[in-house]
C-alpha cells in the first residue's frame, strides 16, 4: 500500500487495519455513524502505525545510522562480553515508525530470542526484563548487538 511518495506499509498492517475499516462500513450500513467514525479513525491509525517510509542511507564505508525512529533516551558506556562498548536506547512512541533497519553494513552472525515480561517500554527495567529479539551483526568495525524489546503495547515483534 502506498501512502505518499516514498511511503509504503508492511503487510502485517493489513491484518490489523482492515477489520476496523470493514466494521466501520458495516456500522454505516446500520446507521451507527459515531461508532463507524471511531472504527474508521482507529483503522486509519493502524495503517499509519504500520507505515514503512523509504530511508536515504549514506553510501560512505563505515557509516552507522539509527536503526529506528524515536527518541534517544539512554547513551552510556556498557561493556559487552568483557570488551568496552556503548549502549544507545531508543524509545518508540506509538506515532513513530516501528520498522527497524540494520544500523551498519554487515552480516547477521546470530539471532537469539529471549522470553520475558511486558513492562511499559519507558520503564528502566524494561530493557533488561522484557521479551527481546537480539541480533549480532558482524561489521567491518567489529560486532554490534541490536535488541528489539517488546513492551506493554507492542507485544509482538516480527523480525
Amino acid at each position: 500500500m502506498r501512502f505518499a511518495a516514498g511511503h509504503s506499509m508492511v503487510k502485517e498492517g493489513y491484518w490489523f487495519g482492515l477489520p476496523p475499516v470493514v466494521a466501520s462500513a458495516a456500522a454505516v450500513l446500520l446507521h451507527w455513524y459515531w461508532p463507524a467514525a471511531v472504527l474508521l479513525l482507529f483503522g486509519a491509525f493502524v495503517f499509519y502505525f504500520f507505515r514503512d517510509p523509504e530511508r536515504e542511507v549514506p553510501k560512505a564505508a563505515g557509516s552507522i545510522v539509527s536503526p529506528a525512529d524515536g527518541r534517544v533516551v539512554v547513551v552510556t558506556d556498557e561493556p559487552h562480553e568483557g570488551r568496552p562498548g556503548k549502549r544507545i536506547s531508543i524509545f518508540l512512541a506509538v506515532w513513530n515508525v516501528h520498522v527497524n533497519r540494520a544500523p551498519a553494513a554487515g552480516r547477521i552472525a546470530g539471532i537469539e530470542y529471549r522470553p520475558g515480561r511486558f513492562h511499559a517500554a519507558m520503564r528502566p527495567r524494561a530493557s533488561m526484563e522484557n521479551k527481546q529479539n537480539v541480533f549480532h551483526l558482524a561489521t567491518g568495525g567489529g560486532e554490534m548487538v541490536i535488541k528489539q524489546n517488546h513492551g506493554w503495547i507492542a507485544r509482538r515483534v516480527i523480525s
